[in-house]
């Protein structure tokens, strides 16, 4: 240990006396460096984002949550301070822009598409959707205080119905509560009811008060862990009317809902279901596959699980009589997805250079 103390020290010694004293020229220069750095607009941006984040956080921990207003797709939306919305936006550019992208090409393909949106927050699906496709949108949320922000949200947009409801089979959601996060709100197992009347039918009770979403070619789920549990109920319509199906897909959000993670997957299979795109969380392409590779499936769920819910994957999912819009589709996000990283790369280039 001795020798290793010496030795640390000899090179320690030898690295003061190598090292280049600077003279009062070189602090000044490294002086207006620095506070040309300070000063620059980039800095200052940076830093002014750092504090206004800072302030929301000591806002939302004290219980002031009030609206405010957020551009979305040229929608303007309220929502509440609390809600991530903008901060995801923010970081990631491109997240949920996928679903107005699908919705575009199905409308492509069938000219009366109309798209049912299961928890539908705060209206953001129908600013991106209604930015690519003008088409009707019946909205499904289950959470009162949300569904009152979404109603006033969508109260000048034409063609957008409303159902209050969670969606699901009440009899398996006997022992749940609900849970809110972050402006999402979703049901958990808990060892008692919630206090709070919990609004559940299925989908196809639903489309009984809304007869013209009953052929949509469009089916959005985003339930915070649920989504695997309505797709199984509804089987028999994914079978008849077989809509282009947008779904989240977190292992640890749906393991409280299902015996065996291959469940979704084989009900999908047995519906007609053969394609699926896989989408990060943050709207990145990442591939598409066939429903039957089994192995290939059990990597991406295993890649996913055990991460808390932090990073899950987005699948849309293309019934077998939608195989040639589901091979167009993918060679469109492929063109897409070069264009913008390519756009970015010749940026930092740019920038680079500069």
């Amino acid at each position: 240990m001795s020798g290793t103390r010496n030795r640390e020290r000899t090179y320690a010694d030898s690295e003061l006396k190598n090292r280049i004293p600077l003279d009062r020229s070189d602090v000044n220069a490294l002086d207006r460096r620095g506070a040309q750095w300070m000063t620059s607009p980039d800095f200052i941006k940076r830093a002014s984002r750092k504090l206004l984040l800072h302030l929301r956080q000591l806002a939302i921990g004290v219980g002031f949550d009030p609206m405010v207003r957020y551009n979305l797709d040229g929608l303007e939306l309220r929502l509440p301070l609390s809600h991530n919305l903008p901060l995801y936006r923010r970081s990631f550019p491109l997240y949920s822009s996928n679903v107005g992208r699908i919705a575009a090409a199905v409308a492509a393909k069938y000219r009366d598409i109309h798209v049912i949106d299961i928890g539908a927050n705060i209206g953001d699906t129908v600013a991106i959707v209604r930015a690519q496709v003008n088409c009707p949108i019946l909205c499904v949320e289950g959470d009162a205080s949300v569904f009152e922000i979404l109603r006033r949200n969508i109260a000048r947009i034409p063609a957008v119905s409303l159902e209050y409801s969670f969606v699901g089979v009440a009899s398996e959601l006997t022992d749940v509560t609900l849970e809110r996060h972050s402006g999402t709100a979703r049901l958990v197992e808990g060892s008692q009811r919630s206090t709070e009347i919990v609004n559940i039918r299925r989908l196809c009770e639903i489309l009984r008060d809304h007869p013209s979403f009953a052929q949509c070619k469009l089916l959005k789920i985003d339930t915070d862990g649920l989504d695997g549990a309505i797709i199984r109920s509804e089987r028999d319509f994914l079978t008849k009317v077989c809509p282009v199906l947008f779904f989240e897909y977190d292992p640890d959000a749906y393991a409280p809902f299902e015996r065996h993670w291959t469940d979704t997957f084989h009900t999908l299979e047995a519906s007609g279901y053969q394609r699926l795109m896989l989408y990060e969380n943050t709207g990145d392409y990442i591939t598409t596959i066939d429903i039957t590779a089994r192995d290939v499936m059990e990597d991406f769920h295993h890649f996913y699980l055990g991460r808390a819910s932090a990073r899950y994957c987005d699948i849309c999912a293309f019934h077998r009589s939608d195989s040639d819009l589901a091979e167009s589709f993918r060679k469109s996000e492929l063109k897409f997805f070069f264009s913008v990283r390519g756009s970015t790369a010749r940026s930092r280039r740019v920038h680079t250079c500069g």
